[in-house]
């Protein structure tokens, strides 16, 4: 139920901000962010949508599919089976500019909320201590690592647009967020030559900063 009950709000949310910006003469705009096909933890398909209205605020949404990666090239890869998925609702403000028709254009101001819920296998290689026979040796294992985050970050951006109405949103933020990430059948053998790898995703619960940027691709309906 607790991974239940934050999607309720966010669908909910979602719909509701929907009906507040439908108008007849609001735009959309598709978006597709390309940065989520090479993530180091498993690509995702990552589409979204901008919802126009008159004003200078608009609504976006993102959703992404965390899809299963084969490793053709690796006996041993080190993150694979990662599936799950994730919901950005975001309402923005345009600065003001000079051109009339330039509305959803231009430096701007965004609030977004987000939730992630994945799971993928980590492995590594472990070493035994076998008693009987007074020996150790290494095995190759994987654990089971479940996730999920609950947060809201602040954040600024750049969208252009094209003359052929592509657009290219640019944006970076910062906020906090809700971290609960645990082992499923963890494995109690010591890790053998354990290294430091950058963007390891961590397994503990509690608040910690959050962090993201990129850029998404889209075009104008």
């Amino acid at each position: 139920m607790r991974i239940k009950f934050p999607i309720l709000c966010l669908l909910v949310m979602i719909l509701i901000s929907q009906e507040v910006f439908c108008q007849r003469e609001n735009r959309l705009i598709l978006k597709f962010a390309p940065l989520g096909l090479i993530e180091t933890y498993g690509k995702n398909i990552h589409v979204g949508a901008e919802f126009l209205s008159k004003g200078q605020y608009t609504f976006e949404t993102d959703f992404a599919v965390y899809s299963r990666t084969s490793e053709k090239n690796k006996n041993f890869p080190r993150i694979k089976d990662r599936t799950g998925f994730k919901i950005k609702p975001e309402i923005r403000y345009y600065l003001k500019t000079k051109k009339e028709n330039a509305r959803y254009r231009g430096f701007y101001i965004a609030n977004e909320l987000f939730f992630i819920s994945d799971n993928f296998k980590r492995g590594d290689t472990y070493i035994h201590y076998d008693t009987p026979l007074d020996t150790s040796y290494m095995y190759k294992a994987y654990e089971k690592i479940r996730r999920f985050e609950l947060g809201d970050n602040l954040k600024i951006g750049y969208q252009s647009v094209t003359k052929i109405k592509l657009t290219f949103d640019y944006y970076f933020g910062l906020g906090l967020k809700y971290y609960n990430g645990s082992v499923d059948n963890k494995i109690i053998d010591p890790i053998c030559c354990p290294v430091m790898r950058f963007f390891e995703l961590p397994v503990f619960k509690g608040i910690r900063p959050s962090l993201t940027f990129g850029i998404k691709l889209g075009f104008v309906l």
